[in-house]
């Protein structure tokens, strides 16, 4: 390759290590994603009796939270009837991320809840993103991609912003807001189509006024959660989330035309479809909704996609990136490339992945 730089074995080894973390890093959180689906939480439509064990309930009514229910910050307590026993079941629904891991069972809110808690559990920088139209889900910060990745561990979707827009759910978006634990921001745009038109739909308050909130909140969360970090800490956290601020803000600016993937054009899959029909949200076209009752039960394809495709190219373990590095290495060299001229290739490659 004209004007290649020559790497030093030393040097490629180094960078070889990084991509091998960046891989790994995409492929666990990827496999989490969809254990967390498939094997550990599951969703409540409506809960078993707590009588006859029969899934014939249907919510009537809400009730107070008990003084142990308050403890895990149910604020809301819902009411079911069975149809079996004639018995009714409450139905706390639990925003303690601890009382989930005990629980494993809700719809958005604590599914979203419990998975941001395991993502940070496993030291990914996450957040909780809120949508005012009644959904919640999950942010993780990538350092390799230098950006936000959105996860939705209801539907395992992975990095599909626009599924909820559009071709997707067919939401109207108005206020998606990302609450880090030293940070708040405004993220609407990264899950919108058309920005311009969906500011119509933001009445609650001016934006300067939501710029103002928005900065005082995130001025309180840095401030309670850095206090206890000597000065350079502060100093050093404060100007990375300063960068990040501003990245972001570039790679949330409007873009003219936003192509949707194949797993954005799904409509939703979580909950019982007659629920997602009165919500409308069980897809924006005929072919969105006839793709989402197809996942009902697995959830985004795309998602599964993604980690195929990274288990397949990442691994399980170090020692299969560097096997399979090595492999791509040497197929290029037996092609005609010279051996930096393949590392390079191999790097850069793994970087685009």
């Amino acid at each position: 390759m004209r004007g290649s730089k020559v790497l030093s074995f030393k040097d490629f080894c180094m960078k070889l290590k990084i991509w091998e973390r960046v891989l790994l890093y995409k492929s666990l959180l990827l496999r989490l994603l969809r254990w967390y689906k498939h094997e550990f939480f599951s969703w409540t439509s409506s809960p078993r009796c707590d009588h006859c064990h029969s899934t014939a309930t249907k919510i009537v009514g809400s009730a107070k939270p008990l003084p142990e229910e308050e403890h895990f910050h149910a604020s809301q307590v819902e009411i079911a009837q069975c149809s079996a026993c004639g018995q009714q079941t409450r139905f706390p629904r639990y925003n303690d991320p601890a009382k989930l891991l005990e629980t494993r069972t809700g719809r958005c809110g604590e599914w979203a809840n419990c998975f941001t808690l395991l993502c940070r559990s496993l030291g990914y920088e996450a957040r909780h993103v809120h949508d005012w139209t009644d959904h919640v889900w999950t942010e993780i910060y990538s350092d390799s991609e230098q950006r936000w990745l959105h996860v939705d561990s209801c539907e395992a979707a992975f990095d599909s912003p626009l599924m909820y827009e559009k071709k997707g759910w067919g939401k109207k978006l108005t206020y998606c807001v990302g609450f880090a634990r030293d940070h708040v921001v405004d993220v609407t745009r990264r899950y919108t189509h058309k920005f311009e038109e969906l500011l119509s739909r933001r009445t609650a308050c001016t934006e300067k006024e939501l710029g103002q909130a928005l900065f005082a909140l995130s001025e309180f969360a840095i401030d309670r959660c850095l206090t206890q970090y000597p000065d350079i800490i502060q100093s050093e956290r404060r100007k990375l989330l300063a960068h990040r601020a501003s990245e972001e803000e570039t790679q949330l600016a409007p873009v003219a035309t936003r192509n949707t993937k194949p797993e954005e054009e799904v409509g939703r899959t979580s909950g019982d479809a007659a629920w997602r029909q009165q919500r409308g949200e069980l897809g924006a076209n005929e072919a969105a909704k006839q793709k989402a009752l197809e996942c009902s039960e697995t959830g985004l394809d795309g998602a599964e996609a993604h980690t195929r495709s990274s288990e397949s190219n990442a691994g399980c373990s170090s020692a299969d990136a560097q096997a399979l590095i090595r492999s791509r290495v040497a197929k290029l060299v037996a092609s005609g490339l010279t051996a930096n001229d393949a590392l390079l290739k191999v790097l850069a490659d793994a970087k685009k992945g």
